[in-house]
């Protein structure tokens, strides 16, 4: 099945134009799209010449590996200036991406593509950098575990044959803009830390920048303190102390409101069971949720679901 696009402004419309002219065949697996902003595809290629250049787009592309032999990327802006793709390796394009692929036969691979002004949009909340300002490594293949743990999540929705809210959509592409951001970006003097002053109070910048994180790793797996604190380049006990000299709250306190937040919009906008709107808002499970819900909400997720017809 030849890949199509539902937008004629989407990103793999581009990318299958492209690639059409230069040789590679693409079948389409499964594909999820948020308007023009961001979509995700498992896809199979073919190389049939040999070789094939990246599409020149206005997208950040990162992708997973999954199966099939070795790929060849080379780009001879870069030292060194080729890379060998395994399966279960990522890799990250930037729009301004000069290099090419070689290999030979067929290999699978799981697909983000994210507008770069949405990327810039995070770039100047966090981080208060517009992109122009940043320096992206150039695509290179690496593992990375981060996103081989959004992979896995991804994957298990796309064949899942149920539907993917656009609410889902969008936190993925929040959480691979972010992790763009921090571990592909090359430049330094990204605004870190604390203020100064008497009171240990962290930078607007560094509590974006915490906030974000937070709200990024909600899904993926425990959260724990030293990771967010890292995240701003303080210590725990520091920004423990900072965090609620700022916010008025506890990190932990913080952590929680945000997952029975965002437990709360699932259970308004959408009819996900309420065993996946758990996993999705961070709760370590669903008795986990409705325990809260009771304690802070006098109802149960059901409850207050129903409450709402």
């Amino acid at each position: 099945m030849t890949m199509t696009a539902s937008s004629a402004q989407s990103p793999l419309l581009d990318v299958v134009r492209f690639l059409a002219s230069e040789g590679l065949v693409i079948q389409q697996s499964a594909q999820i799209e948020d308007s023009t902003s961001a979509c995700v595809s498992y896809d199979q290629y073919t190389f049939v010449d040999g070789a094939c250049k990246k599409c020149q787009s206005d997208y950040f592309g990162i992708s997973i590996k999954v199966k099939g032999p070795p790929v060849r990327r080379v780009d001879f802006r870069a030292k060194p200036d080729f890379a060998v793709g395994k399966a279960g390796m990522t890799i990250m394009i930037p729009p301004d991406d000069e290099g090419h692929f070689e290999g030979v036969g067929s290999f699978e691979s799981l697909n983000f593509f994210i507008a770069s002004s949405a990327v810039e949009r995070l770039s100047l909340e966090v981080f208060d950098k517009p992109l122009a300002n940043l320096e992206f490594q150039q695509g290179h293949f690496r593992y990375d575990a981060t996103m081989m743990q959004i992979g896995g999540i991804v994957l298990e929705r796309l064949f899942s044959g149920d539907l993917v809210t656009a609410l889902e959509m969008d936190a993925w592409a929040q959480i691979v803009a972010l992790h763009i951001l921090r571990k592909y970006n090359l430049s330094d003097g990204l605004k870190r830390g604390l203020s100064g002053g008497r009171k240990e109070v962290l930078s607007g910048v560094a509590l974006s920048r915490a906030k974000a994180y937070i709200n990024s790793h909600l899904s993926i797996g425990p959260l724990f303190l030293r990771d967010i604190a890292s995240s701003v380049g303080v210590s725990e006990r520091r920004f423990a102390r900072a965090f609620q000299e700022g916010t008025g709250s506890s990190v932990h306190e913080y952590v929680l409101q945000v997952k029975l937040s965002r437990a709360c919009e699932m259970l308004r906008n959408s009819n996900m069971p309420l065993l996946e709107i758990s996993v999705l808002s961070g709760f370590a499970s669903q008795s986990h949720m409705t325990n809260v819900f009771r304690r802070r909400l006098r109802m149960t997720p059901r409850e207050f679901r129903n409450a709402l017809l």
